[in-house]
C-alpha cells in the first residue's frame, strides 16, 4: 500500500478536548492592549445566549501575511466536552476597563452629519438635543467622555430618529 493511503485500520485522530484552544486574529491597533493570561469571553452559535471564559494562551510575533492580523490564541476550560474541534466562535478580549463613568445604551446615541447626538428628556418631559463625545464601547453600552453629565436625567433610546429638541416624549415601559 502506499505511503498515506488508508489501509484497513484507517486513519485516527487525537485530540486533548479538556482545554479549547481558539484562534481569533487581532489588529495591529489592538495588538499592544493584549497580554498573555488576559481575559476573555466566547460565544459559539451551538450554544445561543451561553459564553465560555478563557484566557490569552499564545500571541505571535508576527502578523499574518495575508490578514494583517495577529493570531491570538485564547484557552477556554471544556471540562464538560461541550466545545467541539471546527466550532466557530466569536472571541472578545477586554482591552481597557474605566471606573466611574457615564455609559448609556448604543441605541441612545445617534449619528447626525458626523455629530454624536444624544436626547435627554428634561423634567418637563420635552427632549433636549446634545452633542457628545464617546469613549469605549462594550456590551451594548458606550461611554460618554463629554456633553452629558448630569446622570438624574434619562436618555431616549427608542424612537430617537427624526426627534427633534423641544419636542414632548411620552415614557414607555
Amino acid at each position: 500500500m502506499a505511503p498515506g493511503a488508508l489501509g484497513p485500520y484507517g486513519m485516527i485522530t487525537l485530540m486533548d478536548l479538556s482545554t479549547v484552544k481558539v484562534q481569533v486574529g487581532v489588529g495591529e491597533k489592538d495588538i499592544p492592549s493584549i497580554k498573555k493570561g488576559q481575559g476573555a469571553t466566547v460565544t459559539v452559535d451551538a450554544y445561543p445566549g451561553e459564553t465560555f471564559t478563557g484566557t490569552v494562551g499564545n500571541i505571535s510575533p508576527a502578523a499574518d501575511p495575508m490578514s494583517k492580523a495577529f493570531p491570538v490564541e485564547v484557552d477556554i476550560p471544556n471540562a464538560d466536552m461541550r466545545l467541539k474541534a471546527g466550532m466557530f466562535a466569536k472571541v472578545g478580549i477586554l482591552l481597557e476597563t474605566r471606573d466611574n463613568v457615564i455609559a448609556v445604551p448604543e441605541n441612545a446615541v445617534i449619528d447626525e452629519k458626523g455629530a454624536k447626538v444624544l436626547f435627554v428628556v428634561q423634567p418637563d418631559s420635552t427632549v433636549k438635543r446634545q452633542e457628545v463625545t464617546l469613549g469605549i464601547a462594550s456590551g451594548g453600552l458606550v461611554e460618554i467622555t463629554g456633553g452629558f453629565d448630569d446622570t438624574s436625567l434619562e436618555v431616549v433610546t427608542d424612537g430617537n430618529f427624526g426627534l427633534r429638541d423641544g419636542a414632548r416624549v411620552q415614557k414607555t415601559n
